[in-house]
């Protein structure tokens, strides 16, 4: 499929000028290429009830962030993080990979979601 190919692209370009540290590339490939097989995480609204406001946590298990009044989550996320996962999943592959706000956060959500993806697609 040619976004696949253009992410691909992209990805290599990304590696090729180091603006971006290559185990984060290769998180965001794999969240993108997710979305794009339809296994993406939700990162709009409570994947429990459906709000959009005060998503404070992540739970892999179920796919995507968690509002405060629907409880607790494996990972609490920062707002910045949130945007950050947001930006990596509505960023058209045409455009350069960039990151905003704390790679490290939506890195280490990444490697669980896709843990868990794995896990349950496995069985």
């Amino acid at each position: 499929e040619m976004k696949i190919l253009k992410l691909l692209y992209q990805s290599l370009r990304a590696l090729e000028k180091k603006t971006i540290p290559p185990p984060l590339i290769r998180r965001i490939y794999e969240i993108k290429i997710m979305a794009f097989y339809g296994l993406g995480m939700e990162v709009f609204q409570c994947v429990r009830c459906g709000s959009r406001e005060n998503l404070t946590g992540f739970q892999p298990s179920e796919g995507g962030v968690v509002c405060a009044s629907c409880g607790k989550s494996l990972y609490p996320v920062s707002p910045s993080t949130l945007y950050t996962l947001q930006f990596i999943l509505c960023s058209p592959v045409e455009k350069p990979l960039y990151i905003p706000g704390e790679s490290g956060s939506a890195e280490r959500i990444g490697n669980d979601y896709k843990s868990i993806s794995e896990d349950s697609h496995s069985a």
